[in-house]
């Protein structure tokens, strides 16, 4: 496979799907399509992507992990405190980066009606680390609304407007996906 030598490996979930109410949709339509391994499955959770991660790196190294993950990881129960799973994950990630001399990059994942990620939005601004701010893209409040028409009807997913905006938003904070 030759997306094991790529320098960005991006791990994420249903977000990542190739629909044209995902970020990932117009980014595998731009010129920058190339420039990473995508590892992303409905229903993905830090647990898993973290079995597929280990594996991967017995095979490469990259440069950077861009880790958005969180919203099959549970609600938090309060601002403060991001779910058990979530932060177990988050460690995990950034231990594993610290000692393979990799850059990680992490995303804020939008409130919606049935998640609350608050918790979670709050330890990675304030982690010290880059991020791309997927719940500012969208204006995500902490009662789960979002910016008009950017939420789709399921009220999990963007609308093809929010998945533009998440597109937007991923190319400003993490610039380095438009480098080969």
């Amino acid at each position: 496979c030759e997306d094991i030598k790529k320098a960005i490996w991006a791990f994420g979930d249903s977000y990542f799907s190739n629909y044209n109410t995902r970020w990932i949709y117009h980014l595998m339509r731009s010129e920058y399509k190339d420039n990473l391994l995508i590892n992303a499955y409905s229903g993905e959770n830090s647990t898993m992507a973290l079995k597929d991660l280990l594996g991967l790196l017995t095979q490469g190294k990259p440069k950077y992990i861009l880790w958005c993950l969180g919203m099959n990881d549970g609600s938090d129960s309060d601002i403060n405190t991001p779910s058990t799973a979530w932060k177990t994950g988050i460690d995990s990630i950034i231990d594993i980066c610290r000692k393979n001399g990799i850059t990680p990059v992490l995303a804020t994942i939008p409130t919606v009606p049935s998640v609350n990620n608050e918790a979670k939005n709050k330890w990675v601004r304030e982690s010290g680390y880059q991020y791309i701010d997927f719940a500012k893209a969208v204006g995500a409040s902490p009662s789960g609304v979002w910016y008009s028409d950017m939420l789709s009807s399921d009220e999990v997913h963007p609308s093809a407007t929010g998945g533009l905006a998440l597109y937007n938003q991923a190319l400003t904070d993490f610039p380095q996906l438009m480098i080969n």
